[in-house]
């Protein structure tokens, strides 16, 4: 070397924060750049890098003595293969769990102090070590990335229906006011739950000693369980890591996501398969699981025989590249802009982060040493799988692994080629490596890939001895662990060769060149009544067979599964319904039936712009497949994107765009960024920045209860050419009803339209009421089919829904209730009620602009939002 270079040891690099930077393209820089110089550009502020990603520190193996933050960018670094690389985004989103689980309410004899008492301590010290801003080490560049954070209260009991979120996107700066003011909201909020849940265990156990029939109290409590599956201890735990999911995407995008979850640790899981799939969408949405433990690590007498389920907390936190603290970290009260263990565990991205576990080592400080156990690291054995050759580019190879949960746990180059080693945290003490061998620099598109396993010589013994015959395997539980196993490498082996396919698309004119038929509007496949699967036309499977053959995988291709072959992003659309309204919208005709709203010439009108904008049809009103270019000159496309219309019950709908792996995140973003103004320009939707059709809520009749705030959850009904049959659907929201109705802040209002004193109102002074409340600073985004409910949408970034019930009738004399379509002798005799409801997303903050029509929400909050639309029904009511 000469004298102005240094070997790099740790290297930290500054993220673009228009748009994410994806694990891939880190990966891709990471091995362009190995065994290269880089250097510092000399700058005094963060944002004055605009660069995709910027080296803006660097620090030395062996540094000179003359070297320090001010001559650093004077000399050449060399990146090895050892180099740590830590990434920094300028914005994150982090949702901190707080687990309110009966087990904190025990005294820990050993510190003294019930363990419900150390969580908001706890709370305290971790947002305060990461809102801290810090000088990048090795630079005089200070970080402070802009933080949003949501606080939910997690309280697994059936019979208490508190909101779970306390403080939803509240922007964090390291200024002492508004930090104290953050606090004090939370702690006053969190006396308040604490409060509520003390007061219904009392209502709970006074109702139970006052219940002198045991066998029917014990009916009526197993009832319960069944109708809320929610309180039961295994599930409790998925739920609250469900509740973070959501929260994170209500939270501002293009940043990095990290859940962190306050906790005893005495959790525990429903079964494998559950934890299976929740441990794959953590992955795919690349959300960081991390672990603050209260209460003693392992010591069951110190805290009423309850014991901490520390393996599943510490697998699960290095499988998503998370931390997992069993002692909170100390913070130095010496330099304030000191980097410190939070900032390292919650602010930095490595692909080192999830090697620890893996390796044997840990963060904490004599976690083994607290355990009557030795490490299960050193009894693990590798074993070979397979060895197959991939034609496709090391890139590609390494960008589905990588979404797949891998990590980078070696790299080896020589003169002549490279070999990667990933390694994926299977199940706890369970790894599985992925051998990737290329020439070097790569320029053919072949590898060299294996597959090792490393685990414990029981395990290895059991998959060894069934050659594919489970059978043989005494126990039920290992037997499901050797099954999980076979298919998880058939998995691998089906997503190579879908992957071997799509890299394969430029390399074959026959599977770009599109048939005549299909240039003039035709789509390449449909699909029949009587079968789920597309098929092509008999013309195209006659005389394009290669071509029909490339495109059937891609469109049968669940969307689940994109994420590891595509870069994927969303589009969220509301469809501009047909006016006028129907006139029997809200009640009924004389023949008893309701009108429907309609949004078919604004289906037709979106559809017919996608298959305009895209070079051809995959299946109608559906799929679509569009071309990219490396040139605008060049004849032959490079790569392609999918879009696809996803949508449950219309006018509510997502575009979804899926990018092959290695797509540059620019031209990821501009496309997105062109079809989504395209789209909101051809006046026939509403462009929606949040998933509203993750968070609608919606009901299949007027709820039997009008005094809960429960949805009942049934099958979602699919609607419309838009939706592609069973078995490739998303899930929706309405599988998660539950979850929102302790979610979202809800308010219900129940309007008598008649008294004693004065006559009832006229059907047409009610339809008067509905009418002017329908069209009203709010626009339809869900209808149900029975015609039992509208549902509207607020334009707001927080979202609003409105749900008007049809006119209901409600029998004074027995109190059972009646549909709103019994009939006229019913309805005389009972009182008419008008149930409208609605429901905030709990954002935090006030309304800063506002349309004319919605001009007195201006300066409310989401609480304040709920109680203005129930004055603007109140009036509405009072003036008819």
């Amino acid at each position: 070397m000469m004298d102005n270079e240094l070997e790099a040891q740790e290297c930290y690099i500054l993220m673009k924060k228009e748009y994410r930077i994806s694990r891939n393209i880190r990966a891709e820089w990471y091995l362009n750049r190995i065994n290269s110089l880089v250097t510092i550009s000399r700058k005094s502020h963060l944002n004055d890098f605009d660069g995709e990603l910027e080296v803006i520190s660097v620090l030395p193996v062996d540094p000179p003595p003359e070297w320090d933050s001010d001559t650093a960018h004077e000399y050449k670094y060399l990146i090895t293969e050892k180099t740590h690389l830590h990434f920094l985004s300028q914005k994150y989103r982090l949702v901190l769990c707080l687990d309110l689980s009966p087990s904190l309410s025990v005294v820990n004899i050993e510190k003294g102090k019930v363990v419900f008492d150390e969580i908001f301590p706890t709370l305290e010290k971790c947002l305060k070590g990461v809102v801290r801003s810090f000088v990048v080490p090795g630079s005089q560049l200070v970080f402070f990335p802009k933080i949003y954070v949501t606080i939910i209260a997690h309280t697994p009991f059936f019979k208490s229906q508190p909101q779970q979120v306390i403080v939803q996107g509240w922007l964090l700066v390291n200024e002492k006011e508004n930090m104290e003011s953050f606090l004090r909201n939370v702690h006053l909020r969190l006396i308040r739950l604490q409060n509520q849940l003390a007061k219904l265990t009392i209502e709970a156990y006074t109702q139970k000693e006052s219940n002198c029939d045991l066998q029917d109290e014990q009916y009526s409590v197993s009832e319960d369980i069944n109708s809320h599956p929610m309180i039961s201890p295994d599930i409790g735990f998925v739920n609250m890591l469900r509740y973070g999911i959501v929260a994170l995407q209500l939270l501002p995008q293009n940043s990095t996501a990290g859940i962190i979850v306050i906790t005893d640790g005495v959790i525990s899981l429903p079964d494998a398969t559950m934890f299976d799939a929740l441990l794959v969408q953590l992955r795919n949405l690349t959300i960081s699981c991390s672990f603050l433990q209260i209460g003693t690590i392992y010591k069951p007498h110190a805290g009423l025989g309850y014991i901490s389920f520390n393996d599943l907390m510490m697998f699960l936190a290095n499988a998503t590249f998370g931390v997992y603290f069993t002692d909170l970290p100390t913070i130095s009260d010496g330099y304030e802009n000191e980097i410190n263990e939070y900032h390292k565990a919650f602010l930095t991205w490595s692909f080192q982060k999830g090697l620890d576990e893996i390796n044997g080592n840990l963060e904490t400080e004599n976690y083994f040493s607290q355990l009557p156990l030795i490490s299960e690291s050193s009894l693990r054995i590798r074993k070979q799988e397979r060895k197959i050759s991939l034609r496709a580019t090391l890139n590609a190879v390494l960008s589905c692994r990588l979404r797949e949960g891998y990590t980078i746990k070696n790299v080896k180059i020589s003169t002549d080629f490279i070999e990667l080693i990933l390694v994926l945290a299977w199940k706890y003490s369970i790894t599985i490596e992925y051998h990737i061998r290329s020439v070097w620099p790569p320029t053919q598109s072949e590898v060299q890939t294996e597959v090792w396993i490393e685990a414990s010589y029981e395990f290895l013994s059991d998959i060894s001895g069934t050659e594919g015959n489970c059978g043989s395997v005494r126990s039920y539980y290992r037997e499901r662990m050797v099954k999980k196993y076979l298919n998880t490498l058939q998995d691998l082996k089906e997503t190579d060769l879908l992957l071997v396919n799509l890299q394969s698309f430029p390399s074959n004119p026959q599977f770009y060149t599109v048939p005549d038929c299909v240039q003039k509007g035709m789509p390449v496949f449909y699909i029949h009544q009587q079968s789920s699967c597309p098929e092509a036309s008999s013309d195209l499977k006659e005389h394009y067979p290669q071509f029909a053959n490339f495109w059937l995988p891609i469109c049968m291709l669940n969307i689940n599964k994109w994420q590891k072959w595509m870069h994927t992003h969303r589009i969220g659309v509301i469809l501009k319904h047909e006016t006028p309204l129907p006139r029997n919208l809200h009640m009924p005709n004389a023949s008893g039936r309701y009108g429907t709203v309609h949004c078919q010439n604004s289906e037709l009108t979106l559809t017919s712009f996608l298959a305009s904008w895209t070079d051809f049809i995959l299946i109608e009103n559906n799929s679509y497949i569009k071309f990219l270019y490396k040139n605008e000159e060049d004849a032959s496309p490079s790569s392609f994107f999918v879009v696809r219309i996803i949508s449950n019950r219309p006018p509510c709908l997502a575009i979804r765009l899926a990018f092959l792996g290695g797509t540059a995140c620019q031209i990821r973003d501009k496309k997105v960024i062109i079809n989504g103004s395209s789209a909101n320009s051809v006046l026939c939707c509403s462009i929606t920045h949040k998933p509203i059709e993750k968070i609608i809520i919606w009901h299949d009749r007027i709820p039997p209860n009008l005094f809960s705030s429960q949805v009942q959850e049934s099958t979602p009904r699919f609607m419309h050419s838009f939706i592609p049959r069973p078995g490739w659907l998303s899930k929706s929201a309405s599988d998660n009803q539950a979850l929102l109705c302790r979610y979202l802040h809800h308010r219900r209002w129940i309007w008598g339209l008649q008294s004693p004193f004065n006559p009832a109102l006229s059907t047409n002074a009610i339809m008067k009421i509905l009418d002017t409340l329908t069209s009203s600073t709010f626009i339809i985004a869900l209808e149900a089919q029975k015609n039992t409910w509208t549902s509207l949408i607020s334009r707001l970034t927080c979202m609003v829904q409105y749900i008007m019930f049809p006119p209901h009738y409600a029998n004074p004399k027995d109190g059972l209730e009646e549909d709103g379509d019994e009939t006229e002798s019913v309805e005389a005799d009972a009182e008419s009620q008008l149930i409208t409801e609605c429901w905030v997303e709990p954002q935090n903050g006030i309304v800063q602009e506002s349309s004319d029509s919605i001009n007195t929400w201006k300066g409310k909050n989401y609480k304040q939002l709920a109680s203005s639309v129930s004055t603007l029904t109140s009036v509405f009511c009072i003036i008819v």
